[in-house]
C-alpha cells in the first residue's frame, strides 16, 4: 500500500536501516518496564483462539517474545513489521515466532482469523488517516470479541527525528490525545523522550 509519496515509505526505510542497531537496544527493554510486562501478561490471558499478531514488532520481535511466553504458545505469535530487514533480523532472534513483511494497513489474512493483537508504540508514526485505516484492518481480522491492546505516547502535536544514534533515520513520532472514556495508559513525558541518554535525535518540533 506505501508508494514512493507515503510517509510510512520513509518509515520503512529508516527502521531497514537501524535494525541491527535497534535490536540491540530493545531486545531486552521489558526487564526494565513492570508496567508493561503487567498489561501484556493480562493482554495474554485474554487471548482468543487463532493467531496473535504483534503488530508493528520491530528488529528485536520482543514484545511478541513476551506475550508468546505467557500465553504458552509461541507458534501463534506472529510479528508484522513494515522494515523487510527488521523482519528477517527479528525472525533469527526469535525462532519459534512467525513473522512476515507487511503494511499494518494491508494485512495478508482472511477476516476474523486472528485471536489478538498488540500494537505496542507502533500506531505513533503515522497521521490520523494512517491510524484509522490501521485500526480498520484490525477490526477486519479480529475474531468477534477478540482483545486489542495499542500502546501510544500521550500529548499533541509531532515530533521530527533524524538521526538515531549517528545513523541517518526520517521519522516523524504523532502524539495522541486520550479520547473521552478511554482507559489511560501511563506514558513518558516528553523531557524523558528528549532526556540525555535517548537515542533519537530530533530537528524539528511541531
Amino acid at each position: 500500500m506505501a508508494g514512493a509519496d507515503d510517509p510510512h515509505e520513509a518509515v520503512r526505510r529508516s527502521f531497514d536501516r537501524i535494525a541491527e542497531q535497534y535490536a540491540a537496544d530493545f531486545s531486552g527493554e521489558l526487564a526494565r518496564k513492570p508496567f508493561d510486562r503487567e498489561r501484556l501478561r493480562s493482554f495474554a490471558a485474554g487471548c482468543a483462539l487463532g493467531p496473535v499478531l504483534d503488530v508493528g514488532c520491530g528488529a528485536a520481535g520482543h514484545v511478541g517474545r513476551f506475550v508468546a511466553d505467557a500465553i504458552g504458545q509461541p507458534p501463534r505469535v506472529i510479528g508484522v513489521d513494515v522494515s523487510e530487514r527488521s523482519v528477517a533480523l527479528a525472525r533469527r532472534l526469535n525462532p519459534p515466532l512467525g513473522f512476515v513483511a507487511a503494511d499494518m494497513r494491508a494485512l495478508p489474512l482472511r477476516p476474523g482469523v486472528c485471536g489478538a493483537i498488540v500494537a505496542f508504540y507502533s500506531l505513533i508514526y503515522g497521521d490520523d488517516a494512517h491510524v484509522a485505516a490501521s485500526l480498520g484492518e484490525f477490526r477486519r481480522v479480529l475474531r468477534p470479541g477478540a482483545p486489542l491492546l495499542v500502546a501510544v505516547h500521550a500529548g499533541e502535536g509531532a515530533q521530527h527525528f533524524d538521526e538515531y544514534r549517528g545513523l541517518a533515520v526520517d521519522v516523524t513520532l504523532c502524539l495522541r490525545v486520550q479520547a473521552r472514556g478511554a482507559t489511560p495508559s501511563w506514558t513518558p513525558p516528553a523531557s524523558a523522550r528528549s532526556a540525555p541518554g535517548n537515542p533519537w535525535r530530533s530537528s524539528i518540533t511541531r
